[in-house]
């Protein structure tokens, strides 16, 4: 099985898959069809916290039916996050397609800067993902207050909000909202979308590192190869 990031596929991936979603989806307008795709990393985080709420047995109305698929489980919330780092890649690639791959690896430079990672300063593909969302996730258990099991859920709450926050500047930039000055020129802007993106990447794959720091490399793995299979036949792979 192909490590995508390690080997350097991933992003070339998303292109192909990108192109996968939009000529699926040729009768819808563009801006429509953008719109789907920015609300996607929410919808994928939404799902995630379904996960998480049926193991805690909270969601006791669906647990029969989401048991069959095995969605009340933390291979259910994984699988979730790997879904969400996906389609924030997708949306980049639908708002930039010639600098989305810049932008993603200049917000893993700027995060690692933040913590103080020697990393920061040599940090240049995306075969340095992993290393960078391990050193990441270790910084923010570490800075979590609060004990072990709620470290996955104070994850999923940061991947909601940076999700939610892409759907946020889109609806400023369509001026649905009351609060640009409160925001600021940036948040309801294009850029300010992208950032919120690149931060629900990230934030997915923290997440996944939280839920099991020894093996969520090889969930990883496992889950995005079997998610980039349509993207891999366009390229040929």
């Amino acid at each position: 099985m192909e490590d995508l990031l390690t080997t350097g596929r991933m992003f070339p991936i998303v292109d192909a898959l990108a192109g996968v979603c939009s000529s699926a989806n040729m009768k819808l307008p563009h801006e429509e069809l953008l719109a789907l795709q920015i609300a996607k990393p929410a919808e994928e985080a939404g799902e995630a916290w379904h996960a998480l709420q049926g193991l805690l047995g909270l969601m006791p109305a669906c647990a029969d039916n989401c048991a069959t698929r095995d969605e009340h489980s933390w291979n259910g919330v994984s699988n979730d996050l790997v879904g969400a780092s996906f389609a924030s890649l997708i949306a980049l690639n639908y708002i930039d397609a010639d600098s989305w791959q810049a932008a993603v690896i200049d917000g893993f430079r700027q995060r690692l800067a933040e913590i103080g990672s020697p990393l920061a300063e040599d940090f240049e593909g995306q075969n340095r993902i992993l290393d960078a969302v391990e050193e990441l996730g270790k910084h923010y258990a570490a800075a979590a207050d609060g004990p072990g099991y709620v470290i996955p859920i104070l994850a999923l709450g940061n991947l909601t909000r940076e999700a939610g926050e892409a759907i946020h500047s889109l609806h400023g930039i369509k001026g649905l909202l009351t609060c640009d000055e409160e925001c600021g020129p940036r948040i309801h802007s294009w850029e300010g979308v992208k950032d919120r993106l690149i931060g629900s990447f990230v934030t997915s794959l923290v997440g996944l590192y939280c839920v099991d720091p020894a093996g969520w490399r090889s969930t990883f793995e496992t889950i995005a190869f079997r998610r980039s299979r349509r993207g891999r036949e366009v390229l040929g792979a």
